[in-house]
This record gives structure tokens, sequence and C-alpha cells, in this order.
């Protein structure tokens, strides 16, 4: 696994089990980790570029850490008791949390200073993963599967603690990503039904029913 900083002067790599740092052109690498008792894995920056949160197991369960990005600190464990694999963390634009997903289907959003976790959402599916922070960091953006099947794309809100879904119930929606001004909310959704003949099946078969769409968060961006 790979992660490049926001800088884009470095690059995070898992390999044989440790995370390193590597320059993107002139420096040195750097093993953050030097764990060979340990398997280390999923790794994401900090928006400053300062911290990398990645899964450990050398406690003997797998737990989110934090490492500095210069080495100049050893690790610091975050999460303790786990006992579940944890997918996907991603940092908060100003650090003070991390979203991530579990492979129970459950969406965590963890405080970077003391590990204290909130329960986002828990996915009858158990796909919750493509989680996206807003650029302010106050709302966090995912998909979510119904009992129908169908997903939705919901928005957990920090302030109060509640989820608000934000596209309509029969259609699946997915991959949530914000503008950088916070006034859109885009999306990947299944719509477009216009089913033609196939002529390797001899059967109706449905062409590029994915589109792209934007759901406006603001009355400016509405206009």
């Amino acid at each position: 696994m790979t992660a490049v900083a926001p800088t884009g002067e470095r690059i995070a790599i898992i390999a044989r089990g440790d995370l390193f740092t590597v320059p993107a052109k002139d420096g040195v690498t750097r093993n953050l980790t030097r764990s060979s008792d340990a398997h280390d894995r999923e790794v994401a920056w900090s928006r400053d570029g300062r911290q990398l949160v990645f899964v450990s197991d050398r406690t003997g369960e797998e737990e989110l850490w934090l490492a500095t990005h210069d080495d100049t600190a050893a690790p610091r464990q975050l999460t303790r008791g786990s006992k579940t694999r944890y997918l996907d963390p991603r940092f908060a634009p100003d650090g003070s949390a991390i979203a991530v997903a579990d492979k129970d289907g459950r969406l965590l959003v963890v405080s970077s200073r003391d590990g204290t976790m909130t329960l986002v959402a828990d996915d009858v599916l158990e796909y919750a993963r493509d989680h996206a922070w807003s650029p302010d960091g106050r709302y966090l953006a995912f998909s979510l599967a119904d009992p129908t099947g169908f997903r939705g794309i919901h928005v957990w809100s920090k302030a109060d603690g509640r989820s608000r879904r934000v596209t309509p119930e029969f259609f699946n929606s997915f991959i949530p990503a914000w503008d950088p001004a916070g006034e859109h909310l885009y999306f990947l959704s299944v719509r477009e039904f216009a089913p033609q003949v196939s002529a390797v099946e001899w059967n109706f078969a449905a062409n590029r029913a994915t589109g792209v769409f934007a759901l406006a968060l603001t009355r400016k961006a509405a206009n």
C-alpha cells in the first residue's frame, strides 16, 4: 500500500510488514516502524504532513497507531482492546480525528488525541469504505446499504453526532467526494435505465447506467 504526502515530496509505503517513507526525488528513506515481529499495513497522512496513521498487530491484535513523518518519536498506539480488522483510515483535515472502517461494516471516528471511538454507521452489507471528510472537518460523507440492498449517501455531523441521508431511497449512490469549498457533494449513482438488446447474449443489457451527480449544499451553490 502507498500514500502520497500532501506536499507531494514523500511517499508512504508498506513493505515487508514495515512502514517506510521515501522521497519523491532527493532525500533519505525512513523506516518508521522497524517492526520485524509485527505486520504493519494501511497508511494515511494527516493534512499537514506531520503524522501518519497505520494499522499494526504488534500487540497481538490489530490496532491503530500514529507515527511522526520525520521519525523523531516512536510510534504511538491509539486504540486498545480491538477485536476487528481496520480498513481505510483517513485523517480529518485538522488532524483531530480519524475515520476508519472495519471488517464488520462499521464506520468509526477515532480521536487522534486519546483514541476515544464513536460509531458513525453500521453497514448491513459490510461495505462502508468510501468515507470522505468535508474540507472543514465538520462532516463525514459515506455510502450505506439499506436492508433492500440499495446504497445511499449519508452525511454525519461531528457537532451533533447524527447522520442524515441526502440521496433518494431507491437509487444506488456511492463514493462521495467534496469540492474544496464544501459547497457541493459529488457522488456516483446508478440512475440510467435504458436497456438495449445485447448482440452477445440476445437479451436485454444496460449500458452506462452510472453517472456523476452533484448535490448543492448551500443556497449560493444551488444558484
